[in-house]
């Protein structure tokens, strides 16, 4: 049971998640939580997409799919509920004829395009869904992609809606008294992903968004990977000697920002909110900065998030949950 702090005129409560990866479950329970933990603002830190589609063949009167490496077949009435596990997971599916489905494999810049297209219907759908619940609640978000994203996301995100906030590479109020500063880009990692930049652009990205500020004393950041070094940022090892890279066993390593470290150690804002490294779950103190990495576990459908309790120049409170 999540208690609420005593209210007080000029304390806040955010709730922080991150790292959902297309599940729906996650992203459902995150709508529950909205109404359980009566947050007074949303942030959400990015890589809203999933990691796979599923290619659906339509067989005219049943539909042919492999899953988990074995091929299932399913009349149309079956299809729907197993699909709905596909999503639970974070996956996408592509339903088309068998012609279709065998083009896609020789054509790896179609099926990409498809892929895109799939992420963007589902995280449409998502944010539309948050839209309407935050209405309900009066309870504001402030969402952005992260590096795992593709760049065609920002059609979907930057839609304008009343309650739901696009806040990625702006300076956002948030409430009363503080400013959100968001940035989804993420130093280099092994998988090239669509918005790793080097640390020296991300460097140039905070600097960038941040050079109206003077005082950081009420500024939140919300910055998708976390600083390096830090115990937010730990991660299995990886041998990069192959491809794609595995872990190296019983061997963990910080694979976080020296950007982000750096950024936070010259402005020192009141809070950094971090996703990226899943299993790196944890907050830590950083100079003067409370610094927070919910985690995620969406594939397993469960909502890691931050319950963070604030007062003017002040983080009274955190608390990392889950549902």
């Amino acid at each position: 049971m999540i208690r609420r702090p005593k209210a007080r005129a000029n304390r806040r409560r955010l709730l922080f998640v991150t790292d959902l990866h297309g599940s729906d479950l996650t992203f459902r329970k995150l709508l529950k939580a909205l109404e359980v933990w009566r947050p007074d603002a949303v942030i959400a830190g990015g890589d809203v997409a999933g990691k796979a589609m599923v290619p659906v063949v339509d067989l005219g009167d049943k539909f042919r799919l492999k899953w988990m490496g074995q091929v299932h077949e399913f009349a149309s009435r079956e299809l729907s509920t197993f699909l709905e596990k596909v999503g639970q997971v974070g996956f996408y599916w592509h339903i088309a004829p068998v012609e279709e489905i065998e083009a896609m494999r020789d054509d790896p810049v179609r099926t990409n395009r498809i892929f895109e297209e799939v992420i963007a219907r589902r995280w449409s759908a998502w944010l539309e869904r948050l839209e309407d619940r935050c209405r309900q609640l009066r309870v504001p978000a402030y969402v952005m992609a992260g590096n795992d994203d593709p760049w065609s996301l920002d059609a979907v995100t930057l839609v304008q809606r009343e309650w739901v906030t696009p806040a990625d590479g702006a300076v956002v109020p948030v409430l009363d008294h503080w400013m959100l500063v968001s940035c989804g880009l993420g130093n280099p990692t092994p998988w090239q992903c669509p918005r790793d930049v080097s640390e020296s652009e991300l460097a140039d990205k905070l600097r960038s968004i941040t050079e109206g500020l003077k005082d950081f004393s009420n500024v939140i950041a919300n910055i998708h990977p976390p600083p390096f070094d830090s115990t937010l940022d730990l991660a299995p090892k990886l041998d990069t000697s192959v491809s794609p890279p595995r872990p190296v066993p019983g061997e963990i390593a910080p694979v976080g920002s020296t950007a982000v470290r750096d950024f936070l150690a010259d402005a020192q804002p009141l809070l950094s909110l971090h996703g990226h490294i899943h299993e790196s779950r944890a907050a830590v103190r950083l100079g003067r900065t409370w610094a927070v990495n919910p985690g995620s576990e969406y594939a397993e459908g469960v909502l890691r998030a931050a319950l963070v309790t604030v007062e003017p120049s002040r983080v009274v409170s955190h608390q990392l949950v889950a549902a």
